[in-house]
């Protein structure tokens, strides 16, 4: 038989008290272990369900702006119909379209839009064309509303929408809307010049060049066409300004507008008044100019009949004629001046002969 020490020996009843002691501690953290686990799944599953909840009600908030925008883009698509806008309605409906392809109406109005475009098919030979009000005031949607007029060609359209601009922010995309404005201005002014609305182009490539050198070409028709309006407001006035000035464009571009007609026509209207003025000598030299460009019968009568009066003077009709092309009396007979004065000198242009 063995025998335990005393410090080993434990009463049964201590030794049952410590393992039901144990076990109750046991299952307490188990038990604390397991609610923490259920606390934290649930406050898991609750923030998934907020987050959840959350990003659909910015996704129901998002989807009614765009709702918003795009039933407000089609009212104003309608009403850019009804006055007129046909340009700016398409560019509405197309917004709408990529948005919303299925939206009631908008193809229909779309086409209704392209319809009346194609029946007022933009600018015609001269660029005219109708300006088209902007519903705007935001620099944004200006600048945009340009932009799709310049990419259109639609100068005119172009510069209303670029000048709005300018007017509302200078700063705003400077350097795109001085490009487009250069551009838009050098086109439309070289419509106009080769039209018959020569101010209004020259207008307009002044207003170019204020923002850039023009190019050769560009620069060289700008000289023609204010030859050519120089000569014109002098017409009936002063004829030695106007043959200066039609004979210049003549040298370079002789089948330039009407000029070689108009030359024509101040060479004999020229001459007429010197002969009337009793300067037949310089008559002659007139009616001979206007012959070298186109024989006529009449021009040769009249020719002769200057060279008998330069051959038999009057001496109270003759005259001298000042460098501006006026007739003055004088005594004796007049020299052979010509009427035509220094020639203008052509710049070294690159002019393209129409």
């Amino acid at each position: 038989m063995i025998n335990f020490p005393d410090s080993e020996r434990q009463p049964a009843s201590e030794t049952s008290h410590k393992l039901s002691l144990r076990q109750v501690l046991s299952s307490g953290i188990l038990l604390l272990a397991t609610l923490l686990c259920v606390v934290v799944a649930a406050l898991g599953v609750s923030a998934a369900g907020g987050y959840a909840a959350g990003q659909k009600q910015r996704n129901i908030s998002a989807t009614q702006t765009t709702v918003v925008n795009i039933d407000l883009q089609f009212g104003l698509g309608i009403s850019d119909l009804q006055n007129g806008r046909y340009q700016l309605a398409a560019q509405r409906f197309r917004w709408v379209l990529d948005r919303a392809p299925n939206y009631p109406g908008a193809s229909d109005r779309l086409a209704e839009a392209e319809q009346h475009l194609a029946q007022n098919a933009g600018p015609n030979a001269n660029g005219e064309a109708t300006l088209i009000p902007s519903t705007s005031q935001d620099p944004v949607s200006l600048f945009d509303e340009g932009k799709e007029f310049f990419d259109q060609e639609d100068w005119p359209n172009t510069i209303n929408r670029l000048d709005q601009v300018q007017s509302l922010d200078q700063t705003y995309r400077h350097a795109e809307v001085q490009e487009m404005l250069y551009k838009a201005y050098s086109s439309l002014g070289l419509i106009y010049v080769r039209g018959d609305r020569i101010e209004e182009g020259l207008f307009m490539l002044d207003q170019a060049a204020k923002i850039s050198d023009l190019d050769d070409q560009t620069e060289g028709e700008r000289y023609l066409a204010r030859l050519y309006s120089t000569g014109q407001s002098y017409w009936g006035l002063n004829w030695n300004i106007v043959i200066q000035n039609f004979a210049a464009i003549y040298e370079t571009a002789p089948n330039y507008h009407d000029v070689a007609e108009r030359l024509w026509d101040a060479y004999v209207k020229f001459g007429d008044q010197l002969l009337l003025s009793g300067a037949g000598c310089d008559a002659v030299v007139q009616y001979d100019s206007a012959l070298l460009l186109k024989d006529d019968s009449d021009v040769q009568t009249k020719k002769q009949s200057a060279q008998e009066a330069c051959a038999n003077p009057t001496a109270v009709m003759a005259t001298s004629i000042t460098p501006d092309g006026s007739v003055t009396l004088g005594d004796g007979n007049s020299s052979g001046l010509g009427g035509s004065g220094t020639s203008t000198p052509t710049p070294s242009y690159n002019i393209p002969n129409p």
